[in-house]
């Protein structure tokens, strides 16, 4: 655990996270297309901002509907920048916890951990980030006991699943969706044929979500 970068209450209000972003948002207009819930700042003097997103889904012209979409995010960069295992586990609760004080189903939302990281080259507390920010997600995932290792490489990783199965991800893949996918894929296969099929899972493919190849 890093020491975190601000000590004193004076530089914590005095970083961009602490700034207003009131003229960045007015540089859109939020009301276009009448598909907007919630506005971008509310309250009886309209400057308290939201804590989430909140619009109605587009339909075909000449239709209506009523449902909508609730948005939130929970990234904090300096959080991120401590620890990336803890920044990873606690932007997912950030997020649902704005999810449900927007009066969502923290149940039904679909979680994406959008991930970059900067060159790995040869320095062992680069490669640590990714590595610290995928265990985060695991362990938010309750699959940390079902993966056995984790190589690394430079463009990719791949984890062991369950013992049975090889999964390549991109270093760069939004962890959240990959873990889902990888699990979808294992539901998909031991429904079309055995409990106990092996192999490898590749998910850094372009083309096609997931390729799977049984081992021989």
């Amino acid at each position: 655990m890093g020491a975190p970068k601000f000590h004193s209450l004076r530089e914590l209000a005095a970083g961009l996270p602490c700034a207003s972003r009131r003229g960045l948002v007015e540089r859109f207009d939020s009301t276009i297309g009448a598909g907007s819930v919630t506005m971008p700042f509310g309250g009886k003097t309209q400057r308290t901002p939201a804590q989430s997103m909140t619009a109605l889904l587009p339909v075909l012209p000449g239709q209506e509907t009523e449902q909508a979409s609730v948005m939130a995010y929970g990234c904090d960069p300096e959080r991120m920048s401590v620890d990336p295992f803890s920044g990873a586990m606690d932007a997912v609760v950030t997020s649902l916890t704005k999810l449900v004080a927007a009066g969502a189903d923290y149940k039904k939302a679909y979680l994406t951990l959008q991930e970059f990281f900067e060159k790995l080259r040869t320095e062992p507390e680069r490669w640590g980030k990714p590595f610290a920010a995928l265990l985060g997600a695991l362990e938010q995932a309750e699959l940390f006991s079902q993966v056995s290792s984790i190589h690394l490489e430079a463009t990719q990783l791949t984890v062991r699943y369950l013992e049975r199965f090889d999964v390549k991800m991109r270093i760069n893949a939004d962890f959240s969706y990959s873990l889902r996918l990888m699990q979808a894929v294992r539901k998909e296969l031991e429904a079309q044929g055995s409990t106990e099929i092996r192999g490898s899972m590749d998910l850094t493919q372009k083309e096609q979500d997931a390729v799977f190849s049984p081992e021989k």
